[in-house]
């Protein structure tokens, strides 16, 4: 009988999706498919947690969440504040009507938390202002001190000012006195104007941010950097930035030493150095680019949500209409590294807690805010029933001559067995997939595999001992395959139902065939 020559998957899918090369040869850490996958802080593939609901009784009207912000007073309590339905409210166990008298038509508020309060711009409304105490929001026109109020459709607290763009005058930023954020008109207060530095004339302002003491306004064909803006007396412009912008408001997050936004071809970084005056641009999303342009061009630009999570390590890009979210784990950012997955999760509003605890809440339908954690989705019909929802990963297509010295090139192999390492906490049904000579016809087989139960992996590394730290104990489940091919493509599927999922090794054996 002749023997079994084998190949090694080390780490199969932790350099992420990588759509664009899917019909070619690639490294098989790779992966073009990445559904409900996250790279752990031991930088291997499992499952994603789960959105769980929150609060047990639906907020009235049972609304999809638009938009989730974390609001922290100057004690350091959190208010966590969604809106959906034309109103606004907040908590998380229980949601509270904060509309007061307000008159609201839509969902697409901009907060900002300023010196204790928490003020909200929306396109086609007037600003508004809560103080954390027991009453309402209110129109921001009755804060002490209010003079010279704009609508807008987004602002920016920063450097003891508000920056908010006049919807009236396209091309103008009005700035609010020094440590007065509802007066527009005295003092120090004052306006940009960009005609005299727009490169084109027809540009339109979509967002604001604020990184390394610069203003960055970001415009749907450019983008604008003012440096000093501390000293608004000394404000000067370092660069204009041509034929790339921010086509979402609700994009732009702050990463470590970097920024993140959505121009029209994807995922963008916007990365400045102590050496450099300028500041480049890289393309973040460019393994998955048509994907998500694609995703892009069906998308309806103002409910597109982010966040960042620091504790997780993701950049988290929600297209609600899509049920999409794409999930760019940025732990290896400062190698160029960006390892991108896919969820299909059915997510509103997403933000990451302020206060410090890393929470990632996100706002579903049916009136529930979740919280990251958990393996299941909450089924919104309810409110109470969990739901399942499918892990699923296929490799890159690969030549096994890359990782096995008895390969012949050319040959034809039989493949006869796989190995498949696998960590669990309880009972799930793995899948196996496989496919040979770029057939997109995956051949599939599955085995129950019984895990232990027990707690969260803690801190052991998955593949140093027995066990991947805590309970959840790693395996290896052994399958017949059955085909014969040169080039090869690997993955794997199971639902997800409660109980959380890991893996960081396939072993593929073979036969030499013909050449």
């Amino acid at each position: 009988m002749a023997r079994l020559n084998s190949i090694t998957l080390q780490s199969p899918g932790t350099l992420g999706l990588n759509t664009q090369d899917q019909d070619s040869i690639q490294d098989p850490r790779y992966s073009t498919q990445a559904l409900n996958c996250v790279i752990s802080r031991n930088g291997l593939l499992e499952a994603r947690q789960g959105a769980k609901a929150l609060n047990g009784t639906a907020a009235t009207g049972t609304p999809a969440l638009d938009v989730v912000f974390s609001y922290v007073e100057d004690d350091g309590s959190e208010n966590i504040i969604s809106t959906g339905g034309n109103k606004i409210w907040v908590g998380t166990t229980s949601l509270t009507d904060k509309t007061g008298t307000l008159t609201v038509t839509a969902d697409d508020w901009q907060f900002q938390n300023y010196a204790g309060e928490v003020f909200g711009y929306q396109s086609g409304h007037a600003p508004i202002f809560w103080d954390g105490g027991a009453g309402a929001f209110v129109l921001l026109s009755t804060h002490a001190g209010a003079a010279g109020l704009v609508n807008s459709k987004c602002h920016l607290s920063a450097f003891g000012r508000s920056w908010v763009v006049d919807t009236t005058t396209v091309s103008q930023i009005n700035y609010s006195d020094l440590l007065v954020p509802a007066d527009f008109t005295n003092g120090s207060a004052g306006t940009i104007d960009l005609n005299t530095v727009w490169p084109y004339s027809n540009d339109t302002i979509t967002a604001l941010a604020a990184h390394n003491n610069n203003l960055i306004i970001f415009c749907e064909k450019s983008i604008i950097i003012y440096g000093n803006a501390h000293d608004i007396n000394n404000l000067y412009l370092i660069e204009v930035i041509r034929d790339i912008g921010c086509v979402a408001r609700d994009t732009i997050q702050n990463i470590g030493d970097d920024i993140f936004f959505l121009a029209n071809d994807g995922v963008r970084s916007l990365a400045r150095t102590i050496i450099q005056d300028n500041m480049p641009q890289s393309e973040v999303s460019e393994n998955i680019r048509d994907d998500l342009i694609d995703t892009i061009n069906s998308a309806t630009l103002t409910s597109v949500r982010s966040t960042y999570n620091e504790k997780q390590g993701f950049y988290v890009l929600n297209f609600p209409e899509q049920a999409t979210q794409y999930v760019c784990d940025v732990r290896l950012a400062a190698q160029d590294v960006f390892r991108w997955s896919i969820w299909n999760g059915a997510f509103f509003g997403v933000e990451t807690s302020k206060a410090n605890t890393n929470n990632f809440y996100i706002g579903l339908d049916g009136g529930f805010l979740a919280n990251y954690d958990s393996y299941y989705d909450t089924d919104t019909s309810t409110g109470v029933v969990d739901q399942t929802y499918i892990v699923k990963f296929t490799s890159s297509w690969f030549h096994p001559a890359t990782l096995s010295n008895q390969w012949i090139n050319g040959m034809q192999a039989i493949w006869k067995k796989a190995k498949l390492w696998i960590a669990t906490i309880g009972t799930v049904q793995a899948k196996l997939l496989w496919s040979f000579d770029f057939n997109d016809q995956d051949k599939s087989l599955s085995k129950e595999i019984v895990g232990i139960g027990g707690s969260k992996y803690g801190s052991f590394k998955y593949g140093s001992g027995t066990k991947y730290g805590g309970l959840l104990l790693k395996q290896n489940i052994s399958y017949t395959l059955r085909g014969v091919g040169e080039v090869v493509r690997v993955g794997f599927q199971s639902v997800i139902d409660g109980k959380q999922l890991a893996f960081n090794r396939i072993l593929l054996f073979y036969k030499n065939g013909r050449i």
